[in-house]
């Protein structure tokens, strides 16, 4: 008995050295917690802001930007970022194992190429070169999200920072869907070449009406619209049902005017997870759209907006094996199936990052693009990949939950596009995703300092 009560000081004193330093970290971190909340924020605009780089794949958005101070602050400061989860860590190796297999295959590849005079070898190794840049751009932005510490009062200014972009995003897209934004006002301060810009042209040729303030793919805008709306409602600690119909249905109608067949599907999926354990939610649901179609039935008649074209693409969903509704996927599946058995060994370890590139396209579904580039092995580590992620997610469902159901969807929608691979499409939002597992994996705490008091820092 002695010894237990002469022990309690020691562990009394051990508990407030480790609060102390816990509160230390939480000060030391404010300045890159802030550059996380302003890169969640740069998501709802990810057009470049300069035409520098040596490519328009590479020009530097504000998503760049913040990166870049947040990586000087974790490099300044690593002891402060040092903690972080099981979850986390795991998903963190794997990202570091598919960092270094890629350098290493680019390497062996674009070597290989060159010796064989192959034509392709330049451009393929530009396209290989950028995916890894994406790769370690991502993982940084993994690593430096997981060891922020998060506290409630973050968590807040967490949900603030997705729930604005969110609505940014939404404002956008009706903007350039109704033409009262015109695209080539947002690129007004890049050239207007295609030889230069590459894609970026079109936005300053043509109104496009599909993409808001995202970028030139329909896709990524209904990429970036599930993500946030997930993050969003995952951050949420006391959730409003009302909050979050509104959030889910605007996010529905947002993804259904980027024209994205992938991306409704996955939003639809998103939906049904919702609803399907809240069935008394969707009177308020079914209330809610019929209010949104009636504001649109409004909107279509006193603006110039083409309402029939996107619902007659969506609608194609109902048949999504007929050839017609798949825009030539199958010829870009049969030509990437022949690439692989050009070599047998292609199937084991890929003809090398960037080498779709030599199909004038890429592979349009995500499997297939890795088998393309990184063959078996490649499939395989991306298999352990989105296991640790959903195992991650799982275990926290009751916070995660959104984000794990996006996940599932966001795998399912990948069945027709490249949703989780660096290619340039799709900019970002390979990092905001990665961004929104950790820090959903990142425990949030009450710091407090010894005499009890709740420790309210950001």
């Amino acid at each position: 008995m002695v010894s237990v009560v002469a022990a309690r000081p020691n562990q009394v004193a051990v508990g407030i050295d480790a609060n102390a330093e816990y509160v230390r970290r939480l000060r030391r971190t404010k300045s890159a917690f802030y550059m996380l909340c302003g890169y969640l924020l740069a998501q709802a605009f990810q057009i470049p802001v300069v035409s520098i780089g040596p490519s328009w794949a590479l020009w530097p958005t504000f998503s760049d930007l913040f990166l870049g101070v947040m990586l000087l602050y974790f490099l300044a400061g690593r002891r402060d970022f040092g903690d972080i989860s099981k979850a986390n860590s795991r998903i963190l190796r794997i990202l570091i194992l598919i960092c270094a297999l890629t350098s290493a295959v680019l390497l062996a590849t674009y070597a290989s190429n060159l010796l064989r005079g192959a034509q392709s070898a330049t451009r393929a190794g530009s396209f290989g070169i950028f995916q890894l840049y994406r790769l370690i751009q991502s993982t940084l932005v993994f690593r430096i999200a997981a060891g922020i510490p998060i506290t409630p009062r973050r968590m807040m200014m967490l949900s603030m920072s997705a729930g604005t972009a969110l609505f940014a995003v939404l404002v956008g897209l009706g903007g350039t869907y109704t033409a009262l934004i015109r695209t080539r006002q947002l690129v007004s301060h890049l050239p207007s070449d295609f030889s230069t810009s590459g894609p970026w042209a079109y936005l300053a040729n043509t109104q496009m009406r599909d993409v808001g303030t995202i970028g030139y793919n329909h896709a990524y805008t209904a990429l970036q619209i599930i993500m946030l709306v997930s993050l969003y409602l995952a951050l949420q600690t006391n959730r409003s049902r009302v909050l979050v119909v509104v959030s889910l249905l605007a996010s529905f109608g947002g993804v259904f005017l980027t024209g994205s067949r992938a991306g409704m599907a996955a939003m639809t999926f998103v939906l049904a997870a919702y609803f399907i354990r809240r069935p008394s939610m969707l009177i308020a649901a079914g209330s809610l759209s019929v209010l949104m179609l009636l504001g649109m039935g409004v909107a279509v008649d006193r603006l110039d907006i083409d309402f029939g074209h996107t619902l007659a693409r969506q609608l194609t969903l109902s048949e999504p094996l007929d050839p017609g509704n798949l825009s030539g996927r199958q010829e870009i599946w049969s030509r990437a199936l022949d690439m692989v058995r050009e070599e047998p060994v292609r199937w084991a370890i890929g003809a090398g990052p960037g080498s779709a590139t030599q199909l004038g396209s890429n592979a349009h579904m995500l499997l297939l693009h890795i088998l393309l580039e990184g063959g078996l092995f490649g499939l395989t580590i991306f298999g352990l990949a989105a296991y640790a992620v959903i195992h991650g997610l799982y275990e926290r469902k009751s916070v995660a939950g959104p984000i794990l159901w996006a996940t599932v969807a966001l795998l399912i929608s990948s069945l027709t596009q490249e949703t989780f691979y660096p290619v340039p499409a799709f900019g970002h939002f390979l990092g905001l995703y990665l961004c929104s597992v950790a820090i959903i994996l990142n425990p949030c705490r009450r710091a407090t300092i010894p005499w009890g008091e709740t420790v309210s820092c950001a």
